[in-house]
């Protein structure tokens, strides 16, 4: 339900922001931050529900944190997952891209920061070929979510093209 209210919200306010009579209108008054962030929400909401809270659930609510969390976070920063005494409920985009950045090494073997990440990945019938499909995907959420960031922490304005950028890329 949450992911079909972010996008509707989003398609909402795409056409009554950004179009008149089915044209694109561009308002240099106008910060657009608001239409882009329902389509990074909508992405992170796909993703969590997908991958992370099911990997959380499986891999790291159970581990004891004095065991460390070598092949279990890939690039991730462990405060960035673990800011208190338990995992967050949901990852922003680019900590989610962290996650699984690197997930095979130069050569494309398995990273062993991330062995963790590849049993779990398995367990969702992935073989290696979808895991690498999977590592490129990541790298793009990587990407996606330097724009997100700027939408959602208001460091300039975003512009018409920005937003138009963020509902072609969820």
């Amino acid at each position: 339900a949450c992911l079909y209210k972010t996008l509707s919200t989003g398609e909402y306010l795409y056409n009554r922001y950004m179009l008149s009579n089915g044209t694109e209108i561009d308002s240099e008054n106008f910060d657009y931050s608001c239409v882009a962030l329902q389509y990074y929400k909508a992405l992170e909401f796909l993703i969590n529900n997908i991958f992370y809270i099911p990997y959380k659930k499986k891999f790291l609510d159970s581990r004891d944190k004095n065991d460390g969390f070598c092949g279990y976070i890939g690039e991730a920063n462990f405060k960035s997952l673990c800011p208190k005494s338990n995992f967050k409920n949901s990852l922003e985009l680019g900590t989610f891209a962290y996650l699984f950045k690197g997930l095979f090494n130069e050569k494309g073997d398995i990273s062993q920061n991330h062995i963790q990440l590849h049993k779990y990945l398995s367990s969702l019938g992935m073989d290696n070929r979808s895991k690498k499909e999977f590592a490129k995907i990541s790298e793009k959420i990587l990407d996606i979510s330097k724009p997100r960031n700027k939408a959602a922490h208001g460091s300039t304005p975003l512009s018409i093209g920005d937003a138009r950028d963020a509902r072609k890329s969820v």
